[in-house]
């Protein structure tokens, strides 16, 4: 069994046994997550985490650094305010009139969903719809 204690440095800390060796970043990833860290888009936040294994000697419970590392907190949940951002930056490559279009089916098969998948759905759908609609600008300039 392996005893493991990693200190986040907000000075949380969080202690994990397994039966098999864990490797230092996903210590850290663990620890980042059972303290409910989140990060926001704009200026996310790197916390840094250092892990020790934990072993009795001469009857106290040691210590010992394994090492430290760098881990970056999932996403805060997209605010109004960056999802109409993101947005807005997604289609810009789309001529005018289809963006209307591609925002509502993306509000429509996501909303339940938030914001990310919002995103996620226009994203996909922009990916898709954007090469017919640039071959079609190009044969209505060819014509």
């Amino acid at each position: 069994m392996f005893h493991y204690v990693a200190k986040i440095n907000n000075g949380t800390e969080w202690y994990e046994d397994s039966d098999y060796a864990l490797c230092n970043k996903t210590l850290a990833e663990r620890a980042i997550h059972k303290a409910k860290i989140t990060t926001s888009r704009i200026n996310p936040k790197v916390f840094t985490v250092e892990v020790f294994k934990l072993a009795i000697m001469l009857g106290s419970v040691e210590r010992i650094p394994l090492g430290s590392v760098d881990a970056t907190p999932p996403f805060a949940p997209m605010t109004d305010e960056e999802y109409k951002d993101e947005m807005y930056r997604i289609l810009s490559d789309v001529p005018k009139p289809f963006r209307p279009f591609i925002a509502n089916h993306a509000w429509r098969e996501g909303n339940n969903s938030g914001f990310e998948e919002m995103v996620h759905i226009a994203s996909g759908l922009i990916g898709e719809i954007l090469p017919a609609i640039k071959a079609f600008e190009k044969e209505i300039l060819d014509s």
